[in-house]
């Protein structure tokens, strides 16, 4: 017995998207601006803006865009500052 798998499927006029791009990119922005974090962002593009976007796209946007800043980067390689 095969096991059925659900597709994806856009309903009504909902974007389907995988590339964060023009205005995903800016309702992204604001969001992350507003303190959302990722899985909130993600939530919120499909709850309340009908778009069908994976959690991996934003989870990439969100790195790609975002460097770590200096404090960071010390933090993770385990390095301290001096005093």
């Amino acid at each position: 017995m095969a096991l059925e798998i659900p597709r994806l499927t856009v309903q009504g006029n909902a974007q389907l998207s995988d590339h964060i791009t023009g205005e995903l990119a800016d309702l992204v922005e604001s969001m992350i601006g507003r303190g959302h974090n990722r899985r909130q962002i993600w939530q919120e593009l499909l709850d309340q803006h009908d778009y069908l976007v994976t959690y991996d796209s934003i989870h990439y946007y969100y790195r790609r865009t975002r460097r770590p800043t200096a404090d960071h980067a010390d933090h993770r390689s385990g390095a301290t500052r001096p005093r």
